[in-house]
């Protein structure tokens, strides 16, 4: 008769969970944040739209189109950034075998991909560029059971669905995101695909010969599944 202790550790050291996890989600999302120049009005703003239940994100962010400013109609320069995070949380198990067979850590393999429709539009005369970025990342929280927060062991660079000063449009583009960190079971995580944009743009400011520049842009992505791989060390 095999001693049960040992069969336990046999089974655990080649131990393997395969999980493909599909919305509903959680969210976070941010309100956009303008970054006026000094002495002049910030002429930009955004919005971030996430739906959990279906997976969904939706960015739009301009700038350099105004309103009104020092009594005459001006679009003034000015910066735009928003984001928003979709994701899951998670508390590995122990084991295959159950509590009663605890392993102390493991090493978790995070692969997801979004499908991104973009487009940006964007103004300019003489030496003024305008600036656009909308990207994502990867992003691992860490808690402990008591769910005292412990870190982010992951938060890769970011990968850019979108950067630059010109008018264009991407469809169905899809973008791959993979991470592996170390984990420890009972302990929480939550795994995050965090969605970024920002827009900068000069505006119309002055007479002739002076430059000017606007910049608008948007996409919507679409997370249909976070699949983890938790394998059991020895």
């Amino acid at each position: 008769t095999p001693n049960p202790p040992r069969l336990a550790h046999n089974i655990l050291r080649h131990g393997s969970i395969h999980l493909v996890d599909v919305p509903p989600f959680a969210v976070i999302q941010a309100s956009p944040k303008g970054t006026p120049p000094p002495s002049s009005n910030n002429d930009a703003n955004g919005g971030a739209t996430v739906a959990g239940a279906t997976g969904s994100v939706t960015m739009d962010v301009y700038a350099g189109e105004g309103e009104t400013f020092q009594g005459q109609t001006n679009n003034g320069p000015g910066s735009c950034g928003v984001w928003a995070d979709i994701g899951q949380y998670y508390t590995p198990p122990t084991g295959p075998l159950g509590p009663c067979n605890s392993v102390t850590e493991g090493q978790l393999t995070i692969t997801a991909s979004t499908t991104v429709n973009w487009a940006s539009n964007a103004s300019s005369f003489l030496y003024s560029e305008p600036y656009i970025e909308m990207a994502v990342h990867l992003v691992v929280n860490n808690w402990n059971s008591e769910w005292d927060f412990l870190g982010t062991p992951v938060s890769t660079p970011f990968q850019y669905i979108h950067q630059g000063a010109d008018t264009e449009f991407g469809e169905n583009d899809v973008i791959t995101l993979n991470a592996t960190t170390a984990v420890t079971p009972v302990n929480n995580y939550a795994v995050w695909l965090e969605f970024y944009a920002y827009a900068w743009a000069y505006g119309t400011v002055g007479g002739f010969l002076q430059g000017e520049s606007t910049m608008d842009g948007n996409f919507a992505a679409v997370v249909p599944s976070i699949t983890l791989d938790l394998n059991y060390n020895s």
